[in-house]
């Protein structure tokens, strides 16, 4: 019985953190954007990058992985292209690895409690 409560107490944990993480990393890329544009280094392009886009989209649907994939892949093409779409590709990946990381966290945690039954 004590595992179970402690096996809740955790999930309880892992969705506040869940919510917190992704508005702080969202909060933290913003800042450093801003901070980019005042010092000049960040110019905005002529258009937005799509697939940053699509895996900030991908990203809020819960595919982890795919939203880190297109996150790091338009983060190369703003690079040498110079599109707008810098947030929403840093934020895919911030939701993707965080969705990750939780991921691995709730499988590991059934898996022991899968491993306690036996």
């Amino acid at each position: 019985m004590l595992n179970n409560l402690v096996g809740w107490h955790i999930l309880v944990l892992l969705s506040f953190l869940l919510i917190l993480v992704p508005i702080a990393g969202i909060t933290f890329t913003l800042l450093l954007r801003k901070k980019a544009k005042d010092a000049g280094q960040a110019t905005e392009g002529p258009g937005l990058n799509v697939l940053a886009v699509v895996g900030f989209i991908i990203s809020l649907l819960a595919l982890s992985i795919p939203a880190v994939i297109c996150g790091h892949l338009a983060l190369k093409q703003i690079k040498t292209t110079h599109d707008r779409g810098w947030g929403f590709a840093t934020t895919s990946l911030w939701i993707g690895y965080y969705g990750i990381a939780v991921g691995g966290l709730a499988l590991a945690v059934s898996a022991g409690t899968a491993m306690a039954r036996f």
